[in-house]
């Protein structure tokens, strides 16, 4: 009887196991190309050098924005300029915050921005490295970076690509991963061009 009650715990947990892996994305196939990424607009953000792992918190924060759930085209997005392997943790830049595309852009919407901390930069479209993952709740993002930025790395040393910086979008159901291969420097917003991780 109790081998039987530890056989059906057993069973259930690795059940239960399998089905958070699957919905968290941890068995999603990822599918990396060259793509056109054609809309234009305008990134509201706030620049950060600490660790990676606060921008979680700065995000949260983000989606909790009344005029990020009042229209579904405006994006989540963050720009990550270091490479974690290579910079101290306490010292990695990024920009986080709101893109906007070109046509739905108003004097409302960049004041509001604008009154509660936000620089703003134009982005081009560009010819990019894009990579999707299935954004199911806040712990895809964690099995995101874990399972894609590997893939994209060796994707794009392997096809000889010299794209950067890396950007994440994020949209209902999926993060969107873009490395842009043209108008680079473009992405480097001003405050990363005067900070340093000397």
């Amino acid at each position: 009887m109790m081998e039987f009650i530890i056989f059906s715990t057993a069973l259930i947990f690795i059940s239960m196991l399998i089905v958070f892996l699957t919905y968290s994305g941890w068995m999603s196939t990822i599918d990396i190309q060259v793509t056109e990424v054609s809309t234009p607009g305008t990134f509201f953000y706030k620049f950060y050098q600490q660790s990676y792992s606060e921008c979680s918190l700065v995000l949260r924060e983000l989606f909790k924005f009344p005029v990020i759930k009042s229209n579904s085209k405006l994006k989540c997005m963050g720009i990550y300029y270091d490479d974690p392997k290579k910079t101290e943790n306490n010292k990695t830049r990024y920009a986080i915050g709101l893109f906007v595309p070109s046509d739905e852009i108003s004097d409302e919407l960049k004041n509001t921005m604008t009154c509660v901390g936000y620089s703003h930069t134009q982005l081009p479209p560009v010819k990019a490295v894009v990579a999707e993952f299935p954004f199911q709740f806040w712990l895809s993002i964690l099995v995101a970076i874990y399972r894609v930025y590997p893939k994209l790395k060796a994707y794009c040393e392997n096809q000889k690509l010299n794209a950067h910086p890396y950007l994440e979008v994020y949209d209902q159901k999926t993060i969107f991963f873009v490395a842009p291969l043209e108008k680079n420097e473009l992405f480097y917003v001003d405050e990363y061009k005067y900070s340093s991780i000397d």
